[in-house]
Formats: C-alpha cells, sequence, structure tokens
C-alpha cells in the first residue's frame, strides 16, 4: 500500500508539474507564472516547477517571469505555425522575450537567435510586434527551425509589476496568435 500510495503521489506531482499547472500558478491568457516562486514564502510546487525546468526564479523585486506554451486560442505552440506576439508590454526597466523547447533546452532558430530584448526590438508607438516563424518575416522575427513543440518566456526586470500585490491582468500582457500554420 506505501509502494502504491508513493508511485501515484509523485506520478501526481509529475503530472502537475508536466502540464505547467500546480497550485501557486496564475493564469493571464496564454501566459503562466508563479509570481512567488523566488521569495522566501515560495510554495513546494512552484519551487519543484523551476527546478524541474532548471530555472533560478527572479525574486519579486529583480523583476517577473511569464510563460507561453499555448496560444491565445489554446492550442499547443508548434515551430511549424507562424505566430504573431503583439501588444503593449507592461512597465519594465527592459524586458526578454526567449523560446525554449517544452523540455527547457534553449531553442536556437537557423541564425542561432532564441529571442529578443527590449533593447533590440522595433516600436510602432506603444504596440510592439514579434514574428515567431520559419519563413522570414519583415520587423521584429524570431526565426524558428521547424522540429516540434515550444515555450516562449516573457521576463520583466525592474517593473513595477512585481511590487503589486495582485497579479496583472491578462489585458497587460500581450497576445500570442496563430497566424497561419502550413
Amino acid at each position: 500500500m506505501l509502494a502504491v500510495g508513493l508511485t501515484g503521489g509523485i506520478a501526481f506531482t509529475w503530472t502537475l508539474l508536466d502540464r505547467w499547472i500546480a497550485p501557486g500558478m496564475t493564469r493571464h491568457g496564454p501566459w503562466v507564472s508563479w509570481l512567488k516562486a523566488g521569495a522566501p514564502d515560495a510554495d513546494p510546487y512552484s519551487l519543484a516547477a523551476m527546478a524541474r525546468r532548471g530555472e533560478i526564479p527572479m525574486t519579486p523585486p529583480e523583476g517577473l517571469a511569464f510563460f507561453a506554451s499555448r496560444d491565445d486560442a489554446g492550442s499547443a505552440l508548434d515551430t511549424a505555425c507562424h505566430y504573431e506576439i503583439a501588444g503593449s508590454m507592461p512597465p519594465a526597466r527592459a524586458w526578454t522575450m526567449t523560446l525554449y523547447s517544452p523540455d527547457g533546452r534553449l531553442r536556437r532558430g537557423p541564425s542561432g537567435r532564441s529571442g529578443f530584448t527590449s533593447a533590440e526590438a522595433l516600436h510602432d508607438g506603444p504596440r510592439l510586434a514579434i514574428q515567431l516563424s520559419a519563413a522570414p518575416q519583415p520587423g521584429n522575427w524570431i526565426p524558428l527551425t521547424v522540429d516540434g513543440r515550444m515555450v516562449v518566456a516573457l521576463r520583466f526586470y525592474d517593473t513595477p509589476l512585481s511590487a503589486e500585490a495582485a497579479a496583472p491582468d491578462a489585458g497587460r500582457l500581450p497576445s500570442i496568435r496563430r497566424v497561419g500554420c502550413p
């Protein structure tokens, strides 16, 4: 009975972490975050999720990190498709957008590029649009290698959001729209 209980508990926890759902996680449209993962009072599931991905969580004064493995419609992000990540970014001293494989490995495109920073991105006023596609795109473009699923990490550094008691609403984060798939 002890072996069954132990095996069941491990399988349940593994499934929670594998599916990006766990206590302490907040969802904002397609974006998920463990807002207290770097805090001294972080819950064990948040810590386990970060450890499983091999990520060192930011503390609340440093900033916030959000992850998306699905688009706005709820479909899994696939490197064979073309996506547009667009909208206004919340206030922050700097932000980065990086692509990963679902198991946490950095996903580099054919050019070796794996993301964008706020210093590199071209803005159209307050609106920002970044294209993720295997085919060349005008403007802000992250080239993809067609080989499976991906996760987008969006990190905000030195942001007033980290000082807010409540999590930011989905309207303050960019949308992820599938433009097309071959």
